[in-house]
């Protein structure tokens, strides 16, 4: 902590005349932070009273402290949210699982026709965005890249984990279907168009 502001040290003693922050001539690199004297005793802290202090600085003013690592106690309470979000959305998908398996034939037809369209709306505007040189692009556009790359990255890294947990079997039927996907495709490219 050499070199770094503090509150409420209770090594050092402070004057408890007035409120304010207190800088000690002891070591000004320390910062105290004035209690109310109405709730100290000089019982409590005897030497604090005695000694002087170089300069007073009112609350008002701002002050930065650097701090190496964060308490413990905000560390678990930002591990007990992310947990509450990830049971909320898990609770959220099942939900959305006993919906979808609850719908009659040309309610899931439907559903699935709206969610292939917002699908391919999606990815038409991300090609949009990613076909845009970076000079000519915005801060808001630049930002909608990154999530882009991160989401195509995250998306990648399962798909390899899905495909290592899979048997022989499984990735022989997979490769089959993915070739014939891309077959296909070249398929339609090569094929000439009439065009008299």
């Amino acid at each position: 902590m050499d070199g770094k502001k503090r509150f409420f040290n209770e090594e050092l003693p402070i004057k408890m005349s007035m409120r304010g922050i207190l800088v000690s001539n002891i070591n000004p690199n320390t910062v105290l932070r004035c209690r109310d004297p109405a709730q100290q005793t000089e019982d409590q802290h005897p030497a604090r009273v005695s000694l002087p202090f170089d300069k007073v600085i009112q609350i008002k003013e701002e002050i930065d402290i650097e701090v190496d690592e964060k308490p413990h106690f905000v560390t678990e309470c930002e591990n007990h949210s992310e947990v509450l979000v990830k049971a909320m959305k898990r609770e959220k998908a099942f939900k959305e699982r006993v919906k979808y398996h609850s719908m009659s034939a040309e309610e899931k037809r439907a559903y699935n026709q709206r969610r292939a369209e917002r699908y391919r709306q999606q990815r038409d505007l991300e090609k949009q965005v990613l076909k845009k040189r970076v000079k000519e692009a915005t801060e808001d556009e630049l930002l909608l890249v990154a999530k882009i790359v991160q989401k195509r990255s995250h998306r990648a890294e399962m798909a390899r984990m899905r495909y290592a947990k899979m048997t022989p079997q499984q990735k022989r039927e997979h490769n089959q279907k993915r070739n014939k996907y891309y077959n296909l495709g070249s398929r339609v490219k090569k094929e000439p168009t009439d065009v008299e």
